[in-house]
């Protein structure tokens, strides 16, 4: 996924897309996860930023990034093996998306914090569950 930065600068645009393919492409279906938790973060970092300082630009190609990542995470999900662990996080994840959503609509960075914080919480529960139990590739 390229930075905000990246997106107006066609050079680094293109190392960054070579970088994350290349993690993405060696990552195990763990690691998968927690690529996307990461880039997920990054993503509503990048929104919080653009709302703050009025980038209407920046703010949609954020927008989209994010909305790729989450229903990425939430088109993911084995409802049959996951059980109730997966519609927890399918319930998690739609609640964030619409947090976001609502923020941004609303102008309100504030609301991108907390969905953030949720964001992250995820991200270090996966990480400790993959420090115990690694997904297998």
């Amino acid at each position: 996924m390229v930075s905000e930065f990246a997106a107006n600068h066609p050079a680094i645009a293109t190392y960054e897309n070579m970088q994350f393919s290349a993690r993405v492409n060696g990552a195990t279906a763990g690691g998968l996860v927690s690529i996307l938790y990461e880039e997920l973060e990054k993503s509503l970092i990048a929104i919080e930023y653009a709302l703050k300082n009025n980038l209407t630009g920046q703010l949609r190609l954020s927008q989209v990034r994010f909305l790729s990542i989450i229903m990425g995470l939430e088109g993911g999900l084995n409802y049959e093996q996951g059980g109730a662990v997966a519609k927890a996080l399918g319930s998690t994840y739609h609640y964030i998306r619409l947090r976001t959503l609502r923020a941004i609509a609303q102008h309100d960075a504030s609301q991108i914090a907390s969905a953030l914080r949720d964001v992250s919480g995820l991200a270090d529960a996966w990480a400790h569950i993959q420090r115990r139990n690694p997904v297998p590739a």
